[in-house]
């Protein structure tokens, strides 16, 4: 028995992934927050949205690629390692340092991702208020028990992340 289930909506890509792609895909073909929440976790939690809390992260990942286009194979961060084929995780607040790159918005995921070259081609596949909005519309519409951040601190107080959280659940 369990009061509650914290659901990890993140995580989807990561460290292991063989191509880039958001690391919480709102919706997509395969493995989604949409498929998660309306789907695979009903039967776990006896379709009582009630025990359900979906997590949603405040940090993104970074990957090197010979291409620019999403879901692009990645380069292997370290020729030594089978699994670290991303560069690093790069937290909420740490996104203004990437202001130069260019912006863009994944359909089949419903995601924001940024791509700019020097010697490769670099991605970072990220969450931002639009984004992590559509999160917590879902979590309201499905009626689950709440939603949780990983992690608050990586918004470094961000209004932008605080506004969103008190105009959606206060």
């Amino acid at each position: 028995n369990c009061d509650y289930l914290f659901a990890m909506g993140y995580d989807f890509y990561g460290s292991w992934s063989e191509t880039t792609g958001p690391s919480a895909p709102f919706s997509g073909p395969f493995f989604s927050i949409s498929r998660a929440m309306l789907f695979d976790y009903k039967p776990v939690t006896d379709f009582n949205p009630q025990k359900l809390i979906l997590g949603v992260p405040y940090y993104g990942n970074y990957w090197k690629t010979d291409s620019e286009k999403p879901y692009a194979p990645v380069k292997r961060f370290s020729p030594d390692s089978l699994t670290n084929n991303w560069q690093k995780i790069i937290i909420y607040r740490d996104l203004q340092n990437y202001k130069s790159a260019e912006y863009l918005w994944d359909e089949i995921s419903q995601t924001p991702w940024l791509r700019w070259k020097d010697t490769t081609w670099n991605q970072i596949w990220f969450e931002d208020t639009k984004s992590i909005e559509l999160k917590f519309e879902l979590a309201l519409a499905q009626k689950l028990r709440g939603v949780g951040l990983w992690a608050l601190g990586y918004d470094y107080g961000s209004r932008e992340l605080w506004n969103l959280i008190k105009s959606k659940f206060f």
